[in-house]
């Protein structure tokens, strides 16, 4: 059993244009489907990524200008990971 990203809950846009992680693009690859939670936020904690629940199920950012969605800035990225049993 292993915990893996189930979807991504809400972005909304803000007008900073800098280098940063396209979610959209991300969202794409089945790497992303298959992120181990706590790798997934060590790889992104420059992007403001930290875990909002203690048992590490959810993580967001709200670091302006540090996510995109195809290239539209987001504000707020909240990540949802869920436990997979195969």
């Amino acid at each position: 059993m292993k915990k893996t990203i189930f979807t991504l809950l809400s972005a909304s846009a803000c007008c900073v244009a800098c280098a940063a992680f396209d979610i959209g693009a991300a969202m794409e690859t089945a790497e992303f489907w298959k992120s181990d939670p706590v790798m997934f936020v060590k790889r992104h904690q420059e992007e403001g990524f930290r875990f909002t629940s203690s048992d590490r199920e959810s993580a967001d950012t709200r670091l302006d200008g540090a996510v995109t969605y195809h290239d539209i800035p987001v504000f707020e990225s909240k990540i949802a990971f869920t436990l997979i049993v195969r």
